[in-house]
């Protein structure tokens, strides 16, 4: 069902970018960056790394009044090292429908980030994004609604309009089997530089969950030609 509504999501609003979420088995990461690439295990301070900002990646994306400031780190559970990114680190909270000037939506926005780096990508090809991913967040069974919680990343080339380049569907607590991997790349051609954004959001939350996590962990950018 993952993949199938990614799928779905690539195919209407990414021609250009493929993706794939397979099983994690063991992987290490380690903190640095350039220009041209990034790694990130989460063990250093994670607010040098991102920024904490409202969602903007599209019109309709009513902001929580439980918005958060995501990545947390967290000692409980990692990929590699110690430490990881949680996304909710407050647990899931009630939703509800919630109205923008442009739009109604019971999908609310609950934590969103930047990564501070800007990559360079003049007369390069391919961006690749990679991250494990280890989730209990999802308020029902996938049997019910698979796609409750999802984490989503945007990338903004040249200052222009945000694109998704990939969605991560969370799992319901009982149904949490690891952690996974996803990776994906997109075409960059005939951009100059490039930004990414991360976005949590949530539906379908009838109460407040505190021990509901969305981590992530052992993030990788690459520009490649």
């Amino acid at each position: 069902m993952k993949n199938q509504l990614f799928i779905i999501i690539c195919s209407l609003l990414c021609l250009n970018c493929s993706n794939s979420d397979t099983k994690s088995g063991n992987n290490s990461g380690q903190g640095s960056g350039s220009s041209k690439s990034f790694r990130t295990s989460f063990e250093g301070n994670i607010t040098d790394d991102f920024i904490v900002s409202d969602p903007n990646f599209d019109v309709c994306q009513p902001i929580s009044p439980d918005f958060v400031s995501p990545f947390s780190q967290t000692n409980n559970t990692s990929h590699s090292g110690n430490k990881s990114a949680n996304l909710i680190p407050y647990g899931n909270p009630v939703t509800s429908m919630l109205n923008t000037n442009n739009c109604a939506s019971p999908t609310n926005s609950v934590s969103s980030a930047f990564l501070k780096k800007t990559f360079t990508t003049e007369n390069s090809k391919t961006l690749e994004v990679s991250f494990f991913y280890y989730s209990s967040s999802n308020p029902q069974l996938a049997s019910v609604n698979n796609c409750d919680s999802k984490l989503s990343v945007y990338m903004q080339k040249d200052n222009k309009d945000w694109e998704l380049i990939s969605a991560q569907c969370g799992q319901h607590k009982t149904e949490t089997d690891g952690w996974y991997e996803s990776r994906t790349s997109v075409s960059i051609t005939n951009s100059k530089n490039v930004k990414l954004g991360f976005l949590y959001q949530l539906q379908n939350s009838r109460q407040a969950d505190p021990r509901a996590q969305f981590l992530i962990d052992d993030l990788s950018v690459d520009v490649l030609n």
